[in-house]
């Protein structure tokens, strides 16, 4: 009989992305396993082969985590915390719990492509949360080792396709806070672009400078003719208009008086 599923573990968190190798999301390998079974719902113990996805390898899982073939742990009782799917897989089932006043959300990752495995019938139904039917026969490759040799094989009648998934839990408290702007004042329009370029717009500033140290130049010139005019101007009215210095004035003629002593009166006439 399969053993008893161990009581639920956290298991390491996997806040970034986990990126597997290629092959561990392409090559197929097939597996004998022996158990019971429950077919009909009659159990039987019989060993039966199936086909998984990806070798058994550390490195098709994220570091520090569980190894689903060594633990036999369904989603159930190991998963991360907080987590993420890895890369090259989807969400396939989620649900949400209340926590307290939190709330975790449970999923289940699968390789794209993959669905979440709904059945319990078969041993590998347990452990392997994630499945693909092919139901069409088209040829699939797969490695087998029979009787010690490793050997690629094909097959090519209708298969199914079993897929380790990945567990993984979040509260809403792991999820960070979206900024959001706020919102837009009514009295004031949405700036609209002027729908330039910034080339343009360099150009325009350019163009607009040298119009203002060209119209400065101007001015200065302007100014300065004209201030040689004013200047040549007042000159020209001082040479036509030129005060004459003032002559000295001579001093009048000196009054001479005739000497009293020689008058001589003249004799009336007889």
């Amino acid at each position: 009989m399969s053993s008893p599923l161990s009581p639920p573990q956290r298991q390491p968190a996997l806040p970034t992305t986990f990126t597997p190798p290629g092959s561990c999301l392409s090559d197929v390998y097939q597996f004998l396993t022996t158990g019971v079974a429950t077919v009909s719902e009659t159990e039987s113990t019989d060993t039966r082969t199936f086909y998984e996805l990806g070798a058994r390898s550390s490195e098709c899982f994220p570091p520090s985590g569980y190894l689903p073939w060594i633990t036999n742990q369904v989603s159930s009782s190991a998963y991360y915390s907080p987590g993420v799917c890895p890369s090259g897989y989807l969400i396939c089932r989620s649900d949400t719990i209340a926590v307290g006043t939190l709330t975790e959300t449970r999923a289940t990752c699968c390789p794209n492509g993959y669905a979440c495995q709904n059945q319990s019938s078969l041993l590998w139904y347990q452990d392997h949360m994630c499945t693909l039917r092919s139901g069409d026969g088209s040829p699939m490759s797969y490695t087998a080792t029979i009787s010690g040799t490793v050997t690629t094989l094909t097959q090519t009648k209708p298969w199914g396709l079993n897929a380790y998934g990945i567990s993984i839990r979040w509260m809403n408290t792991d999820l960070p806070t979206a900024t959001t702007a706020p919102p837009p004042n009514p009295a004031q329009p949405p700036a609209q672009s002027s729908g330039l370029s910034s080339g343009a717009k360099a150009g325009i500033g350019i163009g607009v400078t040298v119009t203002v140290l060209l119209l400065i130049i101007i001015g200065w010139l302007l100014r300065n003719a004209l201030q040689k005019r004013k200047q040549k101007s007042q000159k020209s009215e001082i040479s036509d208009y030129e005060a004459v210095p003032i002559k000295a004035i001579p001093p009048p003629p000196e009054l001479l008086e005739l000497d009293s002593g020689h008058l001589h009166e003249m004799g009336a006439s007889q």
